[in-house]
């Protein structure tokens, strides 16, 4: 560091035990838990809470009540360069819980554009069956790859 005339900040450098302390470092969570046979602690690598906060953030705005008027086709459109980037980056560490949950947020959304939209309470069976087939079939990517699997088998 000396060589390149480069300096630590000291405000913004600490040094963590990991043994006790998990800390954030570009977007990812570091952090030792869990034992194993030898009684050891494993590190993980996982998104920290203020990224997913900020990518739920992001499908939010997407999905909003603003854009009634935008098809669910658009929406897809919006929301697969989102999903795609956030799975690369994310996809190097333990990230399969998040991944899971935001699938299902996503779902979550576009679900409640759809009913609260047509406002059918006693169609309601008859509409979500029509969303799933439409969602399955949808173009879609998905954060974690094997949920596919899980909303292409509800049909």
């Amino acid at each position: 560091m000396g060589k390149l005339k480069l300096t630590l900040n000291p405000q913004k450098t600490k040094i963590v035990d990991m043994n006790r302390e998990s800390f954030d470092f570009l977007g990812f969570r570091y952090q030792k838990f869990g034992k194993t046979k030898c009684e050891r602690k494993l590190s993980y690598m996982m998104p920290s809470k203020k990224a997913v906060k900020k990518v739920k953030d992001a499908i939010r705005v997407i999905t909003c009540r603003k854009s009634a008027y935008e098809g669910l086709e658009l929406k897809v459109d919006k929301l697969n360069p989102l999903i795609r980037g956030w799975r690369n980056y994310f996809q190097h560490g333990n990230s399969t819980k998040q991944f899971k949950q935001l699938d299902e947020y996503v779902w979550t959304k576009l679900w409640r554009r759809v009913y609260y939209r047509r406002k059918q309470k006693k169609y309601r069976e008859h509409v979500l069956y029509g969303f799933r087939k439409w969602y399955a079939n949808s173009g879609i990517e998905y954060f974690y790859y094997l949920n596919k699997k899980r909303y292409e088998t509800v049909l």
